[in-house]
């Protein structure tokens, strides 16, 4: 799914809902852990599990129905596969637009909620340089950042007491990436596992 094609749909979810009472609220806290497919092995990274960091803010429009953005970033260490070399840190860093169902049951205030969405995804490295050693010399490399539209599907579990409801949160999320390999470069599709626990308060 495209994100024009999120927007769109979170544009009718719009229009439905306003004839009920619109609730902003923030998500200031959304904490866990991704772990990246597994064609990241042969890139170097150190480990593809990372913690997770993010917030975002939503709106309810009613009926369980609501649209949901946020920003999260992870990272890790990578030697890019060399066997002695330079080390960078791989910072990824994405933002997202969500719909969001809640299903119409609770159970002792517990209740389920699922999400759909789209975003982009920034991929760089700090250093974005690298020196790497060869038998003529230094050669440096310069890390251009790597973008990719990603999609995600989730199910939460939420739990809310006064004014703020607390999710956790498990999902996929779904990109393709150009990975160079022994024929050349080829188009790699991604599958990311992603569980994170978010706090939200609403603000009206």
């Amino acid at each position: 799914m495209k994100l024009a094609a999120v927007i769109a749909a979170a544009l009718c979810v719009v229009q439905g809902g306003m004839a009920h009472a619109v609730r902003l609220s923030i998500d200031p806290a959304a904490i866990g852990i991704e772990r990246l497919d597994r064609a990241w092995e042969s890139s170097g990274l150190e480990s593809r599990t990372a913690p997770r960091i993010g917030f975002g803010t939503a709106l309810d429009f009613g009926h369980g129905l609501g649209i949901g953005a946020g920003l999260a970033t992870a990272a890790g260490t990578t030697t890019f596969g060399l066997l002695s070399g330079p080390s960078a840190r791989l910072v990824r860093t994405e933002a997202t637009l969500e719909l969001r169902a809640r299903a119409p049951i609770e159970w002792h205030g517990i209740g389920l909620r699922g999400v759909v969405g789209g975003g982009r995804l920034r991929i760089a490295w700090r250093p974005d340089r690298v020196v790497l050693d060869t038998t003529s010399g230094g050669v440096a490399v310069d890390l251009t950042p790597v973008h990719a539209w990603t999609r995600h599907l989730a199910a939460e579990v939420l739990h809310s007491w006064g004014p703020s409801t607390l999710a956790l949160r498990a999902g996929w999320r779904w990109y393709a990436l150009d990975v160079a390999t022994p024929d050349g470069t080829s188009r790699q599709a991604m599958r990311d596992a992603v569980v994170v626990v978010v706090i939200a308060a609403k603000l009206r």
